[in-house]
């Protein structure tokens, strides 16, 4: 480091003021413990407001600091390997799980919906179906963001989980599709 200023406070009110040409970091015996060594500087002690000032002028000057513990954080379920969200029975790790695998199930479901809401009436207009399309789609991702956060809290069982929004919506467009396709008279003849 070149041009090293360094200011702490001291017992009963004072500080210290140290300013250096070249500093560097050196490790110790001590593994927690490191020594910040100061090259060509000065080093000002006392109480601020009076006049009482130590000022020592040194070549070499090495402070110890110690260095935090670091302890091992765990990962946050959505930072966690697909294999440890598996294994787990977390309700946090089993609600992002669920989440994982629901996001390539519900591009499929919306790819179906989207046939029935992108059929238009001959003189309607061609963006017409955008606005439904988009109120689905929100209320669609609306009740999987519910049901993770029901899981995750232990308020519905895992075993129900996320599906039960897929199958709803799945349920919901196979009937715009049945309905579009005429199904329904033939059904109920």
């Amino acid at each position: 480091m070149e041009g090293v200023f360094m200011q702490r406070q001291v017992e009963g009110g004072g500080i210290e003021v140290v300013i250096s040409e070249l500093g560097e970091m050196v490790d110790s015996d001590d593994p927690d413990v490191r020594l910040l060594v100061l090259h060509n500087g000065r080093r000002y002690e006392g109480v601020p407001g009076t006049t009482e000032f130590r000022v020592t002028e040194f070549a070499e000057h090495g402070l110890p600091y110690r260095l935090p513990s670091v302890e091992t954080a765990t990962p946050r379920p959505r930072a966690m390997a697909f294999v440890d969200l598996m294994r787990s029975n977390d309700p946090e790790h089993i609600a992002e799980f669920q989440w994982r695998l629901g996001v390539p199930l519900s591009t499929i479901i919306l790819a179906i919906l989207a046939v029935p809401l992108s059929r238009s009436q001959p003189r309607a207009g061609r963006y017409g179906r955008l606005a439904i399309g988009l109120l689905v789609f929100i209320i669609y991702l609306n009740m999987l963001s519910a049901a993770k956060a029901w899981i995750e809290q232990s308020t519905i069982s895992p075993a129900l989980g996320l599906w039960w929004v897929h199958a709803a919506m799945f349920l919901f467009a196979m009937t715009l599709l049945a309905v579009q396709n005429g199904y329904h008279k033939r059904l109920f003849r």
